[in-house]
């Protein structure tokens, strides 16, 4: 090597600070005449200034022999903040970006971001094997940029690298339907479904994300997530019903019942699940709906003969107020239901004697 490019080199180490990187000048010249020179030429050719001292870079071989060097070693110095500088640094050099077809617009799409979070996805999701090889990635990238909250930015972000997401037929609108929500309980149940297996799998993916999209009640949003993911419910016929059931749940006590029971394994199993849905979405107190929930979803009840006529007796049990001589009717009956009797024939006389007072 010539003594005067040695020497250029030389200077422009010391004008990014580039010495503190090495151990020893034994490795800053082992560095040095290891460089070839499309390296060099890159190196030399620096001449804008770093803001947050991100200019180890700089040293990194690989980067020097990038193809979009000049491009990339201007985005990177004019960062601004080191988060950014970092994610396009580690994009810059990201053999999984080098060889797709989006690098640049990729790396401009990371420079134009301003929260932390949404700087992280973007970064994470340009440098993502699946999401690059899907035919979704720019569409995601710019959505994740355009998003306004946090949970939106990070649902969508992990959605647009999820493999089960990207390879089913309803990537595109699962991610529209998170972009255009930001409510965060109903953001995050979006994104759960968006990548839960067992529900891409299955028949009700799609109406499930659009009854979760349009509930109105964050305890529903919750119930109808946590419903449109459970294996058990969604092998069961009564599945598409019971979705439908919780979306028209008109209180936080009735979705909460309706939902819980919709997972419940013995429910499910029993020959009194649609019926007893059906009343719990039917009553018209809180203290029923709860009655109701709570024996639909009783073990001993759902394998005895009365659980029906037991499920009638709560509805019709309505009662306003509390009576000072006894409990309030419906909790009554309802904890005459969950004993363990002896007897069952005598604890439904005992029911139906105190409907008669």
């Amino acid at each position: 090597m010539q003594s005067t490019r040695y020497k250029k080199i030389l200077e422009q180490i010391k004008k990014y600070n580039l010495v503190t990187y090495f151990y020893t000048m034994e490795g800053l010249n082992e560095w040095i005449f290891s460089l070839n020179e499309g390296q060099i030429h890159n190196f030399l050719s620096v001449d804008i200034p770093f803001h947050y001292g991100n200019t180890k870079i700089l040293c990194n071989r690989y980067f020097l022999n990038s193809p979009y060097f000049q491009h990339d070693v201007k985005l990177i110095a004019q960062a601004g903040i080191s988060v950014k500088a970092d994610q396009l640094g580690y994009t810059a050099i990201d053999d999984n970006s080098l060889q797709s077809d989006y690098h640049e617009t990729d790396m401009e799409l990371i420079s134009k971001a301003v929260s932390y979070k949404k700087i992280d996805e973007l970064g994470e999701t340009a440098r993502d094997r699946d999401s690059l090889q899907s035919q979704y990635h720019e569409q995601d990238m710019k959505l994740i940029l355009q998003a306004k909250t946090d949970a939106q930015e990070e649902e969508l972000g992990i959605t647009s690298r999820d493999a089960d997401s990207l390879q089913s037929q309803y990537h595109e609108g699962d991610m529209e339907l998170i972009f255009q929500t930001d409510l965060d309980i109903k953001v995050r149940q979006l994104g759960e479904t968006a990548r839960d297996k067992d529900s891409l799998q299955s028949k009700y993916h799609k109406s499930d994300m659009e009854l979760i999209f349009k509930a109105d009640i964050s305890r529903k949003v919750y119930e109808l997530g946590e419903t449109s993911r459970q294996e058990d419910s969604l092998q069961n016929d009564s599945h598409e019903l019971d979705m439908k059931l919780i979306a028209q749940a008109d209180t936080t006590e009735k979705a909460k019942q309706l939902g819980t029971t919709a997972r419940d394994f013995f429910s499910l199993q029993s020959d009194y699940h649609e019926s007893d849905m059906k009343r719990i979405a039917g009553a018209d107190t809180t203290r029923t709906v709860y009655a109701l929930g709570e024996t639909a979803r009783n073990q001993k009840s759902l394998q005895s003969e009365n659980h029906e006529q037991e499920m009638e007796m709560i509805v019709q049990s309505k009662i306003i107020g509390i009576n000072k001589k006894y409990l309030m009717l419906e909790e009554r009956v309802a904890q005459l239901i969950h004993q363990l009797p002896d007897n069952k024939e005598v604890n439904l006389i005992n029911l139906q004697r105190i409907l008669k007072k």
